[in-house]
């Protein structure tokens, strides 16, 4: 690396540390939000993820690679946050739920995206299984069955940033008991009694737990718990 290399690294580090002045903020402030309005399509949604003994970004090797990710936490697929294991978890409020189907080449045979199927292909009901995977019967891809639940979730600042949690394979049963919680949640009112709440009533806390499968093995799986009503929205 050369001299004026170095010299630019070190002013971007020490910017990087230097908090803004008052007269910064006022001029982003007058120009808050210019350059920004892309298309939908222009963006990426980030995903919440549970790393596993072989996911890939724990390996320094792979292009995937998150510094300082361990089995058991979970991150920011987009921007690489990590929230670890031992840490508390992370907080969401559900917005919404959604099902995806989507088909893959086998990993023997190189892996790979094939596409995603609309729920009511007929071609989902001609499904083979093996162990705890799920295969087509007229190509031999993998079958992948996604429980999505649009969420925001709780950043350091106190703020809420959207993010998809998506649960596949043995997760899935985690979903299912996680909207059995959401369906459950009801609030006293005081002249209408008993009222059914909104989706996005509830503070939920997800952590990880270990669990051990059929073949003995040890796997990361989400734990959900309720930690009660968003304030700002109803209370019980």
């Amino acid at each position: 690396m050369g001299k004026m290399e170095k010299e630019m690294g070190t002013q971007v580090a020490a910017a990087k540390k230097a908090e803004l002045s008052a007269d910064d903020l006022d001029f982003m402030a007058q120009h808050a939000g210019t350059g920004t309005n892309f298309d939908t399509d222009d963006l990426v949604v980030p995903f919440l993820r549970l790393a596993q003994k072989m996911s890939p970004e724990l390996a320094k090797n792979d292009a995937k690679y998150i510094k300082g990710l361990d089995y058991g936490d979970m991150f920011n697929n987009l921007t690489h946050e990590v929230f670890p294991a031992d840490d508390g978890g992370v907080n969401v409020i559900v917005c919404g739920t959604r099902k995806k189907a989507f088909e893959f080449t086998p990993q023997e045979a190189g892996g790979g995206w094939v596409g995603e199927l609309a729920l009511g292909d007929n071609r989902l009901q001609k499904i083979r299984r093996e162990g705890s995977k799920e295969f087509f019967q007229d190509t031999g891809n993998e079958c992948v069955i996604a429980e999505e639940f649009i969420c925001l979730l709780l950043d350091e600042s106190g703020g809420w940033d959207p993010i998809i949690v998506d649960m596949k394979g043995t997760q899935r049963q985690v979903a299912k008991r996680w909207r059995t919680m959401i369906k459950m949640q009801k609030f006293d009112h005081p002249k209408h009694g008993m009222v059914s709440a909104p989706i996005f009533a509830c503070i939920w806390n997800l952590t990880s737990v270990d669990v051990v499968n059929k073949a003995n093995k040890t796997y990361a799986n989400y734990k959900v718990d309720r930690v009660g009503f968003h304030p700002v929205d109803l209370r019980p």
